[in-house]
């Protein structure tokens, strides 16, 4: 082709040899192939590749914050939403815990209001038990309403003894010995009882099954068929 009938960017490109000429087109492409191959085009791809992936979605991106749903978030909108999560949150009440200063006032309170309290160790050891049980469970909170109501509750239960008063000659016992309120027992030490339970029933389960399984099988019907009354000696037949 003439340089007359050549566009301005056929004529820019650099002119064919003959030897290119003679080149078939099965030729260009393995040439192409080798050259590709012997280039650094794909490791430069990969490394190019691998530096986006780190500024985009990797540790190296600077003040870039992801949530959990993987959504990037710039600096600003991840402080407000940090803000806005901490809005919504419920927030827990620490439980209130009374000093050995506040019990004692609480106590003399008490006692100040009901003088026909009788001090003695069954009634400590009632209205001590009645407190915490209720206060661990949330019914009842520290004061002197708690130990008014835990008073008034202990009284109507019958659980406390009353003051001992000299009886006349021939007068009988009007009343009944006071009733025994169950003990306090705190979560830790139930969640304790409960585990030992657990693995005591697990042990002997295992014990007995152990025992089962080394007697031959007459031997372990005719003991089931012994345990077992006249309705369970039919069933097992």
């Amino acid at each position: 082709m003439s340089d007359e009938r050549r566009n301005v960017f056929e004529r820019a490109q650099a002119r064919a040899t003959l030897a290119e000429d003679r080149k078939n087109r099965f030729t260009r492409h393995a040439e192409a192939v080798a050259t590709r191959r012997d280039t650094q085009a794909l490791t430069d791809r990969i490394e190019r590749n691998a530096s986006q992936r780190a500024s985009w979605a990797g540790d190296g991106r600077g003040n870039v914050h992801t949530t959990p749903c993987l959504t990037t978030l710039d600096p600003e909108t991840a402080r407000l939403k940090q803000l806005s999560d901490a809005s919504r949150r419920k927030l827990v009440p620490v439980p209130y815990v009374p000093t050995p200063q506040d019990l004692a006032a609480f106590t003399v309170r008490f006692l100040e209001l009901h003088p026909e309290f009788y001090e003695s160790v069954w009634n400590s050891e009632a209205m001590k038990n009645y407190l915490l049980t209720h206060i661990a469970n949330g019914t009842l909170r520290w004061g002197v309403e708690a130990y008014e109501r835990s008073y008034e509750e202990l009284k109507q239960g019958g659980y406390l003894e009353e003051a001992p008063r000299p009886r006349k000659r021939g007068e009988f016992v009007s009343r009944c010995a006071p009733r025994a309120y169950p003990p306090f027992v705190s979560r830790a030490k139930m969640i304790a009882e409960q585990e030992r339970h657990h693995a005591e029933t697990a042990r002997r389960v295992a014990t007995e099954r152990d025992y089962a399984r080394a007697l031959d099988f007459a031997t372990l019907q005719k003991q089931v068929r012994g345990a077992l009354g006249s309705y369970g000696r039919e069933a097992v037949r």
